[in-house]
């Protein structure tokens, strides 16, 4: 089993085996969640929260309000160029989990997260 590494610069040791689109992709992700997680306290709480930011930070939504209501707006054409909800979610697993940085400040989520997190290795160990 590899090890895990903390940062994309890291992956893979030697990166000609990676082409070069997907390690910018990769780079470019991290950036941006960190960037999202440093700037938002809730982001860092919720990954629905990290996950839009991430999407409007990309400027491929825009937060909108109507009628007193908050919301996002996705335009369809943009729906294909949004970043993979798991990608951002395993980026902030990195930053959060790997590198011990940024981490949520909700003890509720820290509990929920500690014990998802139990459960998932003791069921993928079956």
């Amino acid at each position: 089993m590899k090890e895990v590494i903390s940062r994309p610069t890291e992956i893979f040791e030697d990166k000609t085996e990676l082409s070069e689109d997907f390690y910018e992709a990769q780079k470019d992700t991290y950036n941006l969640v960190n960037s999202v997680l440093k700037e938002s306290i809730i982001a860092r709480n919720s990954d629905i929260w990290l996950m839009f930011l991430c999407w409007t930070k990309q400027g491929k939504i825009k937060l909108t309000e109507h009628n007193n209501k908050k919301g996002f707006f996705i335009n369809k054409e943009n729906l294909m160029d949004l970043e993979k909800p798991s990608t951002i979610f395993r980026e902030r697993r990195v930053i959060q989990n790997n590198e011990n940085r940024l981490l949520p400040t909700d003890p509720k989520i820290i509990k929920e997260r500690k014990i998802k997190q139990s459960e998932f290795k003791k069921y993928y160990k079956m």
